[in-house]
């Protein structure tokens, strides 16, 4: 293993735990904050990808690529989708809270174990840009993204409800 790949691998593994952690921890909705992760996400991603694929001829795309990063994108949508419709909404000290419930982070795993696969599946039919480490980090902010904008909508309509009630759901 080469060192730039054991850093790789290092700091995946702390991006992921990173992320896991801060999913189930109630924390307050904010549109822009939501939306901070996956917009970091696609910069790494980019910049990366700008490292990698940094002397002509250096990235061959075949059709394989293509359909394995559209059919992650669409795992990755869904992903996101179910894991903002599992995310629980509540009022901590008047302000509108979220955090992932346990079904979720099984999702968000179940994703990260599809997406392993589709890696494992790219590597062996040698669809290099399928398996690279920027197309991983867009799905991830695909579906962190998707989460967030699922959660953002959750949340205006449990904000009118309140508002319309009078009454706030308490955590």
């Amino acid at each position: 293993m080469s060192p730039t790949l054991v850093l790789y691998v290092v700091v995946g593994l702390a991006l992921l735990l990173f992320i896991s952690f801060r999913q189930m921890q109630w924390q307050s909705v904010n549109a822009a904050k939501m939306m901070r992760m996956p917009l970091i996400l696609v910069g790494v991603g980019l910049f990366v990808a700008v490292k990698t694929f940094d002397t002509p001829g250096s990235l061959h795309i075949q059709g394989g690529d293509l359909l394995l990063i559209g059919i992650g994108a669409c795992l990755a949508l869904l992903g996101g989708w179910v894991m903002g419709r599992l995310t629980q909404i509540g009022t901590v000290n008047d302000a509108t809270h979220s955090r992932l419930r346990p079904s979720g982070l099984a999702i968000w795993f179940g994703f990260l174990a599809v997406r392993i696969g589709i890696d494992v599946l790219a590597h062996s039919l040698h669809f290099e840009l399928a398996a690279s480490t920027p197309v991983i980090l867009f799905m991830v902010a695909i579906v962190k993204a998707a989460q967030a904008l699922t959660v953002r909508e959750r949340v205006e309509r449990h904000e009118l409800a309140a508002a319309r009630d009078g009454s706030l759901q308490r955590v």
